[in-house]
């Protein structure tokens, strides 16, 4: 780990709290730099400070961690992998929202 720390933003609405890691990885001799933890949750802010100190303490600077990466696009990578809790959460939602969505759009164009 190169970086890890919490970024911190404010506004009207409030303040979020932002793990902030950075990790650098070699691959065919090439060096690489990423800051995805996950896929589908590279920059996840939360007004509960506990995110962002959880995932800063799990990756402290110089730690050594895991890089998975695109064997095809290398540069694509993160250190968590699979469908994590929040993953799944966003795909669900999306997912929902969709089908809503879709739903009265075709009342709508049945009805019209």
């Amino acid at each position: 780990m190169t970086v890890s720390k919490i970024k911190i933003s404010s506004d009207d609405d409030g303040t979020t709290y932002r793990p902030l890691v950075k990790f650098s990885y070699q691959v065919n001799g090439q060096k690489l730099t990423g800051d995805t933890i996950f896929f589908g949750g590279g920059g996840i802010s939360s007004s509960n400070r506990k995110y962002a100190n959880k995932i800063v303490n799990k990756y402290p600077v110089k730690s050594r961690v895991n890089v998975f990466y695109n064997p095809s696009q290398p540069n694509i990578a993160v250190i968590e992998s699979g469908v994590t809790k929040k993953t799944f959460i966003q795909f669900t939602f999306g997912s929902l929202f969709f089908i809503v969505g879709l739903w009265f759009g075709i009342l709508f164009w049945l009805f019209e």
